[in-house]
This record gives structure tokens, C-alpha cells and sequence, in this order.
């Protein structure tokens, strides 16, 4: 089936293809001269995509006694093959390879897993802190209001608290507009390249049209008058040389 579906081509001369077998059966079977028997269920499948791959199969009786083809669409074995066996240092180099990639894939997971953990803990006290937020005292706003030490060291603390979380918020979103534009930058880089490739291809094109196109009237005029002109040169020198 894979040998046939490399006939599937557009530069062959024909779309024939004829297939030699020593089965009649499958002949038989193919061509629906005789009644598809419960026997004959396994070649269903190879029929099947014999008319599915568009291309006309002839098929050509020879004589003979193996019945490969028969064999190979019914699953049966011909030949014994033997079990591969490594060297004792080549099965031990095999296994600490393998122990070397499961303990990456375990490291690897745990380290996921670990950052996980770190994020959402610093979720947590980032948010604790805005619920747990002090408010500035508005009455020390009023000049007549005498602003105590105390009052004076709360707002300077709250100031402080609003400014750390703001610059905590501006370094997260710095970090997602970064990977952002890494991503479009990333994404600019392979539109460019596809856009090379369809540079090349349109350029490629246009050689093979101008190499393949056909003569129009247009051109044999213009040939038919370059020749009339050159014939005219001819007899000029002729006249010249004469």
C-alpha cells in the first residue's frame, strides 16, 4: 500500500499501473467475478485503497508457488527474525541513560512544583497586606489640629506600605509586558521568515513563467518583421559588395 500510494505523482506519463501476483484469488476477488467468500475478508481492506488511489490497476497473473502478496495481506510470517541483544556495557550505558532522564523529569517537576508554591505564597501576603492596609488619619488635615508624633509616624507608614505594593504590582506587570513582547518579537521573527519563503517562491515563479510562456501573435509579428528587416540588410550589403 505505501509502494502504491508513491505512485500518487503528477509527473507520471500514465496513470496505469500493473500489478503482477501469483493470487488469483486476489485477481478474482478485485475484479467481483466471484462471490467475496467470509475467507476473503482480508483483502477488503487492500482493494479498498487500490480504488481509492485513483490510478487504474491492472492486474497480470504469473506463475508461481509463494503467494507473497497473499501471504503479506494475511499476516503471515516468513521469515524467523532473531532477538536483537546489546553488550553488558552497552545495556548499562542504555540504563543510567534512562535513570539520568527520570531523575531530570523528577527534578524538573519538583522544581515546577516548588515555584508554584513560592507564587502563590507571595500571592497570598501580597493581598493580606491590601486587606490589612492602614488608612491615613484625614484629621490632621485641618491646621488648627495639632498632628502628635504618633499620627505623623502612621502616615509615614502608610505612604510607605502604598508605595512598596504599588512597586510590587509595577515589577509584575513590568514581567508580563516583557514576556509579551518577547512572544511578538518571537512571532515577528517566523513571519519573517515565512515571508523570505514566499518571496523566494513568488520570485522562483516568475522565472518559470517567463521561461514557459507561450509565444503570442504579438511575438511572431515582431519576429516575422525582424527577419523582413534582416533580409533587407542582407541584400543591402549584397548590393554593397556586388
Amino acid at each position: 500500500m505505501e509502494a502504491l500510494s508513491a505512485f500518487k505523482i503528477h509527473y507520471l506519463d500514465k496513470k496505469e499501473v500493473t500489478l503482477r501476483t501469483d493470487c488469483q484469488a486476489i485477481i478474482k476477488f478485485f475484479n467481483k467475478s466471484v462471490s467475496n467468500k467470509p475467507s476473503r475478508v482480508r483483502w477488503i481492506a487492500f482493494t479498498d485503497y487500490i480504488t481509492g488511489t485513483e490510478i487504474n490497476i491492472e492486474f497480470e497473473h504469473v506463475e508461481g508457488t509463494n503467494n507473497q502478496l497473499a501471504d503479506a495481506l494475511s499476516r503471515i510470517v516468513h521469515h524467523v527474525t532473531s532477538k536483537v541483544t546489546l553488550p553488558e556495557c552497552q545495556l548499562q550505558l542504555l540504563k543510567q541513560d534512562i535513570l539520568v532522564k527520570v531523575a531530570s523529569a523528577a527534578i524538573e517537576g519538583l522544581s515546577r512544583i516548588k515555584r508554584a508554591r513560592l507564587e502563590e505564597l507571595s500571592e497570598k501576603g501580597f493581598y493580606g497586606k491590601l486587606e490589612n492596609l492602614r488608612t491615613t488619619k484625614l484629621e490632621y488635615l485641618d491646621l488648627e489640629v495639632k498632628e502628635p508624633l504618633q499620627g505623623i509616624s502612621n502616615n509615614i507608614s502608610v505612604i510607605y506600605d502604598r508605595l512598596q505594593l504599588h512597586s510590587k504590582v509595577s515589577i509584575a506587570e513590568y514581567k508580563s509586558i516583557i514576556e509579551l513582547l518577547n512572544q511578538i518579537q518571537d512571532e515577528i521573527i517566523r513571519i519573517s521568515k515565512e515571508q523570505e519563503k514566499i518571496q523566494k517562491g513568488i520570485l522562483f515563479l516568475q522565472k518559470e513563467i517567463l521561461i514557459l510562456q507561450p509565444v503570442t501573435k504579438e511575438d511572431l509579428k515582431k519576429l516575422t518583421s525582424e527577419i523582413s528587416e534582416l533580409k533587407k540588410v542582407v541584400q543591402e550589403i549584397k548590393r554593397q559588395v556586388s
